[in-house]
């Protein structure tokens, strides 16, 4: 499973959640938040997120009235590679607030926003803030061998959806329609150009990157291998030489054997000068 150095490494190469603050960012994995976007199944409506006019700045807020099963979209959308595979997992404290616990699985390949089903098992309706509370984390494993089977189960849900009554938003469609956040390159480029939106966890990936790039440099030096590594290509040189002396080659060609083995072992010398 990966931890929080993992996902960092991961993240706009083998990871993309979109958008994403640090602070979701967790000791092996990442919450994702509630969107605007959510369905009753007990009523078969669209629940209409409720926003304080008098407050604008607050966020919109969800409610999932008593004994009731919702649909909720994350805000987040979500991209592994194919060497990937994510697992979900309830918040606590949504169950502790009578929402039943999720589990499942992210395909390896995947790209698009997640949905997840809550029941409120509660006696009183529960409140959900658009793209504040967490609804669920995922987790990260890194498969033994990277698949070759591409997922493909983001417009059949779509379609699953659809044919059970439920008509997703009209902004959810054209998303899936365009292939725009259900491509891996297309979400990765918004990604790494929404400086305004991921601003705190881009600058997070450049300071792990120069951190690592640090550690590297400051390496301690393997000081046998240092020597070996001075003094092997002379030994190797020596031996040649040495060789040479009895091997039955022309005395004339042997004359010219040592001085082209110190020439040799100069140039040795000054291209480790030049490369240090």
């Amino acid at each position: 499973m990966l931890s929080y150095e993992d996902i960092i490494r991961g993240l706009g190469e083998s990871i993309i959640i979109h958008p994403l603050k640090t602070s979701n960012i967790h000791g092996a994995s990442v919450s994702l938040t509630a969107s605007n976007w959510a369905w009753s199944l007990k009523n078969g409506t669209e629940i209409n997120a409720i926003k304080n006019e008098e407050k604008p700045e607050e966020p919109e807020k969800l409610i999932i009235e008593r004994e009731d099963c919702v649909l909720i979209i994350t805000h987040e959308t979500v991209a592994i590679d194919y060497n990937l595979m994510g697992e979900l997992y309830s918040k606590s404290d949504f169950i502790v607030k009578g929402l039943s616990p999720i589990s499942g699985l992210v395909h390896p390949g995947y790209v698009g926003r997640l949905i997840f089903m809550y029941h409120n098992n509660s006696n009183m309706p529960r409140q959900i803030e658009c793209r504040r509370d967490a609804i669920a984390q995922i987790a990260f494993n890194k498969l033994t061998t990277k698949t070759n089977q591409e997922y493909e189960g983001r417009r059949a849900f779509t379609t699953l959806l659809q044919d059970n009554g439920i008509q997703p938003p009209k902004k959810y469609r054209e998303e899936v329609d365009s292939g725009i956040y259900t491509n891996f390159e297309g979400i990765k480029k918004i990604f790494l150009r929404s400086e305004d939106e991921n601003a705190e966890v881009l600058e997070k990936m450049k300071e792990f990157k120069r951190q690592v790039k640090t550690e590297e440099e400051n390496k301690p030096v393997n000081k046998v291998k240092q020597k070996l590594y001075k003094i092997g290509p002379f030994i190797i040189l020596g031996i040649i030489a040495v060789g040479s002396a009895f091997l039955p080659i022309q005395e004339q060609a042997r004359t010219f054997l040592g001085p082209l083995i110190a020439i040799i072992a100069m140039a040795i010398a000054i291209l480790k000068d030049n490369t240090k």
